[in-house]
């Protein structure tokens, strides 16, 4: 799910066609495993859920769409799970 969206919210341009037709410059084995394996990882920072891609990214960046859609599916996902609290000491 993480790696369809992604792929889909890059703005019309920013994902240029490779080789084939149906391969873009992002849909290498590359990009999909890093997401695969590290892309669902968070962490509570003051109270707050983090995720790697809550990124201050240029306006301009190809990037900074894809970042936004994959942090907002994460932290307004996985908050309905996280019932339980932490206690330290």
């Amino acid at each position: 799910m993480l790696w369809d969206l992604y792929i889909k919210s890059f703005k019309e341009g920013n994902d240029h066609i490779f080789r084939d037709p149906n391969s873009s410059t992002h849909t290498y084995n590359n990009d999909r495993n890093f997401i695969r394996r590290y892309g669902n990882i968070v962490a509570i920072v003051d109270n707050e859920l983090v995720t790697l891609w809550g990124l201050d990214l240029p306006s301009d960046s190809i990037y900074k769409n894809s970042c936004k859609a994959m942090d907002v599916a994460l932290r307004v996902g996985l908050l309905p799970m996280c019932s339980w609290k932490l206690s330290l000491g």
